[in-house]
């Protein structure tokens, strides 16, 4: 047959197959729109078919990325953009510690009240986990502190409030018990004040005779208060007596109705003690004693 016999009418549909087409020979001799799907042999159109950057966003179906369409570590960190990764992209214990880069998790990164007890290894927090003045008062529960969280001998002076008052209801037992004591040189009128000291010694001097008086006791409801006063004559020239007004408008309450007269030689030494029950009284009542008289 001549070139040209056969003509398009003479061919069965589906008649001409590849091997019947000679490499090279179908080229733009094709019209536009003539290679349907049907026309491509399965996996026809290979990587080296498809020009570059022609496979857009729009040529992919919904869904057409599976796991399996994926290389094994095909997903870098340069393909995910800048916080593409959220909370719903995580699965479950899939942040381990190991992914976690030292340092990284700041303050910033954790929620408010998100770390709770549960989320504390046992002795994790430790001296150098605390800032300093970290621990206040405020973060202590009442009554936490208890006598076995503090150490052996760690209360000392500097510890203890010295200015409040205390109530026990058990006894108080101590290997030394001492008084504050203040000396005091007679000026003729002396006024002890009694919250500082339960020991007073006077001393007296032969220009005047003394007037003492009390003030300033503790603040204690339904409770004594007791001290000690020690008058010391001058040591020389004339000897003086004392008066003793109590204090707050109310005189000392003695033995019989009166004071003792001191002892009248020079140097010689009395001791007087006192006892105020409900010091807060308004005025108190001071009950006088004679401890002890010439004990030069």
């Amino acid at each position: 047959m001549g070139i040209d016999t056969i003509g398009t009418n003479a061919l069965t549909d589906n008649s001409v197959t590849a091997p019947k087409i000679v490499d090279g020979v179908v080229a733009s001799e094709i019209g536009t729109g003539e290679i349907t799907t049907a026309k491509l042999a399965d996996n026809a159109v290979t990587s080296l078919k498809i020009a570059d950057a022609q496979v857009t966003s729009a040529k992919i179906y919904d869904g057409g990325i599976t796991t399996a369409k994926l290389a094994d570590d095909a997903v870098t960190s340069a393909k995910l953009a800048a916080g593409s990764v959220n909370q719903l992209a995580l699965g479950t214990d899939s942040v381990t510690s190991d992914k976690i880069v030292a340092n990284a998790v700041t303050s910033a990164k954790i929620v408010t009240n998100a770390v709770e007890s549960s989320e504390i290894n046992n002795g994790a927090v430790g001296t150098g986990e605390l800032a300093n003045n970290a621990v206040t008062s405020d973060k202590i529960d009442n009554d936490a502190v208890t006598s076995a969280k503090i150490g052996a001998n760690q209360v000392g002076s500097s510890e203890l409030n010295t200015t409040d008052s205390y109530a026990f209801s058990g006894y108080i037992k101590s290997n030394n018990f001492i008084d504050a004591h203040v000396e005091i040189t007679s000026d003729g009128t002396d006024t002890l004040n009694l919250s500082t000291a339960n020991s007073f010694n006077i001393q007296l001097v032969n220009t005047t005779n003394t007037v003492v008086t009390f003030s300033s006791p503790p603040n204690l409801t339904n409770s004594a208060y007791v001290f000690m006063v020690k008058i010391k004559q001058p040591a020389s020239g004339t000897t003086r007596s004392v008066t003793w007004t109590g204090g707050g408008g109310y005189n000392v309450r003695w033995k019989d109705g009166s004071p003792p007269t001191l002892s009248s030689g020079n140097s010689d030494e009395d001791i007087f003690v006192f006892v105020t029950q409900n010091p807060n009284a308004n005025p108190p009542t001071y009950y006088g004693m004679f401890a002890g008289k010439d004990l030069s």
